[in-house]
């Protein structure tokens, strides 16, 4: 079977849509609010495990409230 000479042309890329570049300032002005989330979440989470090592009440009930955005975005 016969090799061609060259290679085949190359495609155009697609080009960037007007809502793609609308959205991206929204990612922008939800990342400092999803940060302090994700800060508070692992705050709760540690002030869990710190009642349970002291053998406080309410330790576990802090710890699954904390796991609970976790296990929802791994399923």
């Amino acid at each position: 079977m016969p090799r061609r000479r060259r290679a085949p042309a190359k495609r155009p890329h697609a080009r960037k849509t007007a809502r793609r570049a609308d959205s991206f300032p929204l990612i922008l002005r939800i990342e400092e609010p999803l940060t302090d989330a994700i800060n508070y979440v692992q705050a709760m989470y540690l002030m869990g495990y710190g009642l349970i090592s002291h053998h406080e009440a309410g330790g576990d009930a802090i710890v699954a409230l904390a796991d609970e955005p976790g296990s929802a975005s791994n399923p």
